[in-house]
């Protein structure tokens, strides 16, 4: 953080807190949690032409662990959950007009020694009837693994009206111990809008996985998009101060009577000890540098530091 933040945070604040810069793209069953169907029991018409859906802001899942395409119109989200057992972050944004489901998820702590191994072994006959247990029927029409990617794509039946029938396609990829899913359901006459949605969603899911050597349940994330910035803190956090766009300040009862802030400052990069203490000198006179070390995290690098200054009355803070 290199705001106003450390100058109010005891030393235990160090390990509590951890920032992450947020990216925005403007370009065995493991968890039997069932794929949601449609909620119309009538076929929907085909819009002409490519179909246009609205870009809103990422949404970062609640965990923090990931960030996803978050799509306008008559989208909603379904469900953002996390499920301990397995290890399984949620998103699911359904849309009732287009009959459709997009359903991301990441699943950490694998162990898989390649793609075809996760094929072979994790996604099954069985792992599929669990996965669609909501429908009345599915298929693979086809799957192909590739040293980056398993594209995976099924026919289904709707269970409650024989005259609806759908396509799927589900794309996972491995980044070290965790696993990524994009699964998108749409009418099986609309190739054009499944092929849409995946153009838009498949670059956006981005995980941090920083996020996850912190607690998953008790803590939450706290974002600002303007800033693209990403702090994770105890539930019982709250904010006190500022908006998006400005630093804003939380309390929580892990820091006693402390305050964490965030803040972003633009084309100011911190490179060497040297810029961290000339940058603690525009904030506070009298500085004192007490710890500092490189921290690295997804899109940015720079130090994280502990230091103390003097007040105008002449009181010491740290």
């Amino acid at each position: 953080m290199s705001s106003k933040s450390a100058s109010n945070l005891a030393l235990v604040a160090v390990v509590l807190i951890y920032a992450t810069a947020l990216w925005q793209n403007p370009d065995a069953i493991k968890n039997p949690q069932l794929v949601p169907t449609p909620t119309s029991l009538v076929a929907p018409t085909l819009e002409p032409g490519i179909p246009q859906i609205t870009i809103l802001d990422p949404y970062i899942h609640g965990t923090g662990l990931f960030q996803f395409f978050q799509p306008g119109d008559d989208w909603y989200l379904e469900r953002d959950d996390y499920n301990p057992d397995y290890q399984r972050a949620s998103t699911v944004y359904i849309s009732p007009s287009r009959l459709s489901v997009i359903h991301a998820f990441v699943e950490i702590g694998v162990s898989y020694d390649s793609l075809q191994e996760v094929s072979d072994s994790l996604f099954t006959d069985l792992y599929f009837d669990v996965e669609w247990g909501q429908f009345k029927s599915w298929r693979f029409t086809n799957r192909q693994v590739t040293d980056d990617l398993i594209t995976i794509e099924f026919a289904l039946e709707d269970d409650r009206n024989e005259l609806l029938k759908y396509i799927s396609r589900q794309i996972s990829w491995l980044e070290g111990d965790w696993l990524y899913t994009i699964r998108i359901v749409v009418p099986d006459n609309n190739q054009i809008l499944l092929d849409q949605l995946f153009e838009l969603a498949s670059p956006t899911m981005i995980g941090y996985q920083n996020i996850g050597s912190l607690p998953l349940r008790g803590w939450r994330q706290f974002s600002d998009q303007s800033h693209r910035m990403m702090i994770k803190l105890p539930d019982d956090s709250r904010q006190i101060s500022g908006s998006s766009g400005q630093p804003m300040s939380y309390v929580t009862s892990a820091i006693g009577d402390g305050r964490i802030t965030i803040q972003r400052i633009a084309n100011q990069s911190i490179t060497s000890l040297d810029a961290v203490q000339t940058f603690l000198d525009t904030l506070h006179d009298d500085v004192t540098i007490i710890d500092t070390y490189p921290t690295k995290q997804v899109f940015a690098t720079g130090y994280q530091v502990t230091y103390v200054y003097k007040t105008i009355s002449g009181d010491l803070v740290k």
